[in-house]
Formats: C-alpha cells, structure tokens, sequence
C-alpha cells in the first residue's frame, strides 16, 4: 500500500461542521489508531477515506492517486461499520 494523505478536510452538514482542516498522512506498515470522545469524528473521517461520504473541502490521496471515484485507490480499503447496511427483514440468500 502507498501512502495516504488527508489534506486539510472539513465536513459539514449544514451549519455544523464536524472536521474542520484535518491533515494527516499514514505511511504504509505502520499501525495507526483513531482517539476522541463520542461525536469527535472518528468514524467521519473513516467514512471519508473510504468514500463513502465526500468532504465539504479537501483532499485524500493514496499515494498521487485521489480516491474520489478511483475504484483501483478504493479496493485497497475495507471498513466494517455497526450500523447494518440491509434491512432486518433481508436474508442471507437474498
């Protein structure tokens, strides 16, 4: 894996404004973790790496690649969230 830089993201919904200006990079073999009370950003800055939600302002590359829309950046990412993505009704073989 190549190195991931997130540069100077902010995200908002409306007039909230979750990440204001958050910069890091992860250099590849290395293990990171995220610290923050509830409601800090931990799982919108998640939500943002994989694209799963798109920053208000920002970038975040993989290496020099964007990973808005790039799927080859993209299946180098896998995150699990609590929250179900199906509704409770649906089986396994639907």
């Amino acid at each position: 894996m190549e190195t991931l830089k997130v540069s100077q993201i902010t995200k908002k919904y409306g007039r909230q404004t979750i990440l204001d200006d958050i910069s890091l990079t992860i250099q590849p073999g290395k293990i990171y973790g995220l610290l923050g009370r509830n409601g800090a950003g931990k799982s919108t800055l998640l939500n943002l790496i994989v694209n799963r939600i798109l920053p208000t302002n920002g970038t975040i590359k993989l290496g020099n690649d964007d990973i808005n829309d790039n799927d080859a950046a993209l299946t180098q990412f896998y995150l699990m969230s609590e929250v179900s993505l199906y509704p409770k009704h649906v089986t396994l073989k639907q």
